[in-house]
């Protein structure tokens, strides 16, 4: 199983790595270390995490938490892949992610999207 991300998921992961680097150096890696950790063990094991309940939506939705940030990895299970829609803070605007879409033409174009582990990714 594979990952892509939607547009806007990427530049979230850039925008916490940058924060957290901004407070204490480390600690932006220690934020993409998680990030990538939660994406690895959601491709592992996609249908494990939390699924998102959503009225009048077929789609299956699901997050897991990043361990030591305020964070969740929001993605959507496709048959052979997933993809990460938010990395989303978990006080802050509740589901403005729920627009973005999984389909083709709103995923990002990237010479790493789409790898089969996160460790080329973001």
């Amino acid at each position: 199983m594979s990952f892509r991300f939607v547009r806007g998921a990427r530049t979230e992961v850039a925008d916490g790595i940058a924060h957290y680097e901004m407070h204490q150096e480390g600690l932006g890696e220690r934020f993409y270390r998680d990030v990538k950790r939660a994406i690895r063990a959601a491709i592992d094991d996609p249908k494990r995490y939390v699924q998102i309940e959503r009225k009048r939506s077929r789609r299956e939705l699901r997050r897991v938490d990043l361990g030591d940030f305020p964070f969740s990895v929001i993605y959507e299970v496709m048959p052979d892949e997933i993809v990460v829609l938010a990395i989303a803070h978990q006080s802050r605007r509740d589901e403005y992610w729920a627009r973005r879409s999984s389909k083709r033409e709103n995923v990002e174009s990237h010479p790493t999207n789409g790898p089969s582990t996160p460790e080329e990714s973001p």
